[in-house]
């Protein structure tokens, strides 16, 4: 700057200025750590060496679902993807602990750091769960190869949607939840302030069909209060007298007002409201543990 003839007379307040530019934003980071609460008794993704991977992998093969209990799946360049299961919307349980006890589960994800086989493979392989709620008419086969979940974006926990009628936004088959693994939104401090490395977010089909505003924090409400909410939790810490301890488990969840569920599936007819159970691996999961 000297250089180019424009000298700095006030030092202290141009690196504050300049301070002011660089430093993050820890709002965000801040939002989603207000959401955490301890981890539901949920299923986990399967471990190394875990029986239902090799279920996977045959019924990929070509195994038929009464051999391999696996409703569909596909083992594609070293991933095994798999439909465990597609149940009633009724089926699925409610939140057992923490601040909605009572509320319906609308959705949970889980991405969970396992062990190689070999304790001499440096490799770090990952599992990832969903059991989330679609609209899918319950004889609908089609793409169960495919994620439940939408592209999703943080930015729609903070979204204004005009409503719709149910009746139109809901007749197709769809994804009620998205996913955000790029959490543009939360900037740097996404490396920071343990930031998850994927979020769950509500889909625009979603909030229109039950009219809903934006609420504080990762919250969506109407007339009667809160009927939409982000969960978080961090499990399962790998422990060292080398590192920090840290999380082998994350999962993000969303929750719904039991009266809101009811008016969504009434919406988009009682039996097209659907719950999968969904996972993804690497194929080395399937391998014995040494």
């Amino acid at each position: 700057m000297l250089a180019a003839g424009n000298l700095v007379t006030d030092g202290v307040a141009w690196e504050d200025r300049l301070a002011s530019r660089l430093v993050d934003n820890p709002e965000i980071p801040l939002m989603l750590e207000a959401t955490r609460q301890p981890r539901p008794p949920i299923p986990p993704p399967p471990g190394n060496g875990d029986a239902i991977w090799g279920q996977i992998r045959d019924r990929a093969r070509g195994g038929s679902i009464t051999d391999s209990g696996i409703e569909e799946a596909l083992d594609e360049e070293g991933v095994l993807v798999a439909t465990i299961c597609v149940l009633p919307g009724r089926s699925a349980g409610n939140v057992e602990h923490g601040t909605f006890r009572g509320w319906r589960w609308l959705g949970t994800m889980e991405n969970r750091r396992v062990e190689p086989s070999d304790w001499r493979d440096e490799k770090e392989l990952s599992a990832m769960r969903y059991c989330v709620f679609e609209v899918r008419d319950i004889d609908n086969r089609r793409a169960l190869n495919l994620s439940p979940v939408a592209s999703g974006d943080l930015r729609m926990w903070k979204a204004s949607i005009d409503p719709v009628p149910s009746a139109v936004v809901l007749r197709e088959t769809q994804p009620l939840l998205g996913v955000d693994r790029e959490l543009q939104f939360v900037g740097d401090g996404r490396e920071g302030l343990g930031a998850p490395p994927a979020i769950l977010t509500p889909t625009a089909a979603l909030i229109m069909s039950l009219a809903l505003e934006p609420g504080e924090g990762c919250t969506y409400r109407d007339g009667d209060g809160i009927g939409l909410a982000l969960v978080t939790w961090r499990a399962e810490y790998d422990r060292s007298d080398y590192y920090l301890a840290r999380p082998r488990i994350r999962g993000s969840g969303i929750v719904i007002r039991p009266d809101l569920f009811d008016r969504l599936a009434e919406g988009a007819g009682e039996h097209r409201i659907v719950m999968r159970d969904f996972v993804v691996g690497v194929a080395e999961l399937a391998a014995k543990v040494s």
